[in-house]
């Protein structure tokens, strides 16, 4: 539990109107991070790469689901259409400008 009454109170008000599944204070500690990793590779938010060459980094993809609501406005600029993924809008970077 955080030390800053302030934000307790913020956290609690905000809690009260998102009505969250759960709050989980950050500590910062590598065991957390240990575990919150484990947790997103165990449930496929994340995606390990290959530690040989890329050592801790993993791939994280949003849900197809999960878009901006100004999706239509947003383009990945470029070269090659396919590295815009397949639920992006692409635009060559010329077109761009």
């Amino acid at each position: 539990m955080p030390q800053h009454r302030a934000l307790e109170q913020w956290v609690d008000q905000v809690a009260r109107v998102t009505r969250p599944d759960r709050i989980h204070w950050c500590d910062g500690s590598e065991e957390e991070h240990q575990v919150l990793i484990e947790g997103m590779l165990r449930d496929g938010t994340l995606i390990g790469l290959n530690h040989q060459r890329h050592p801790g980094c993993y791939l994280h993809r949003s849900h197809p689901s999960d878009v901006a609501r100004t999706e239509h406005l947003t383009f990945i600029c470029t070269s090659r259409k396919e590295d815009a993924g397949p639920t992006n809008n692409w635009m060559a970077p010329k077109e761009a400008r």
